[in-house]
């Protein structure tokens, strides 16, 4: 059964690198001709530094996109079983309210794609912009640390109400009985 779910893992992996490899190569690939040929007269040894800090977070923020596909066709295969939500599923699975698989590291690759072009095609000081990935990073851990606080809330309001629970469960057969012995 494990290994049923590690194929079912490397195969959304393998489905979101069909996907983003191809987008990362052209990005990365159009970078190169607009930084390195086209504004080849000003590039330096600092551009070339700053360069090789992008393609370590690209490569970086790609890789988590493919450990998040991973995980979200688990939880959405799990989700699926249990949900009876009437929204529209597409072909793939996938239903509209379902989130676009990559999360974070989708968003910081967004982030870094930005200030890519943007050292390339306006000023070099959009390199400042770089110090702003530990500070995104301190506010998504935050966020996931929060998040899981509030799991932990959550399943302790869970068992409050198992309680409550049976005492339904308990008045509702007093009720049946009730009924059964009028009728009888």
């Amino acid at each position: 059964m494990a290994n049923a779910a590690a194929k079912k893992a490397q195969a959304a992996r393998s489905s979101a690198s069909s996907i983003y490899k191809p987008i990362l190569i052209g990005i990365n690939v159009l970078y190169v001709l607009i930084r390195v040929v086209y504004h080849f007269e000003t590039y330096t040894v600092r551009q070339f530094f700053g360069s090789l800090i992008f393609w370590f977070l690209t490569s970086h923020s790609y890789s988590g996109i493919l450990e998040d596909s991973a995980v979200a066709d688990k939880s959405k295969k799990k989700s699926s079983t249990t949900s009876t939500s009437s929204s529209y599923v597409y072909r793939d699975g996938a239903s509209k309210s379902d989130p676009l698989p990559g999360g974070e590291s989708l968003d910081m690759l967004g982030l870094v794609v930005f200030l890519q072009f943007g050292t390339a095609l306006f000023s070099d000081r959009l390199f400042w912009g770089l110090a702003s990935i530990p500070l995104w990073w301190g506010y998504t851990t935050y966020k996931a640390k929060k998040g899981a606080s509030s799991d932990e809330k959550d399943t302790s309001d869970k068992s409050g109400s198992k309680e409550e629970d049976e005492a339904l469960k308990e008045r509702r057969e007093k009720r049946a009985e009730r009924r059964r012995n009028k009728w009888s």
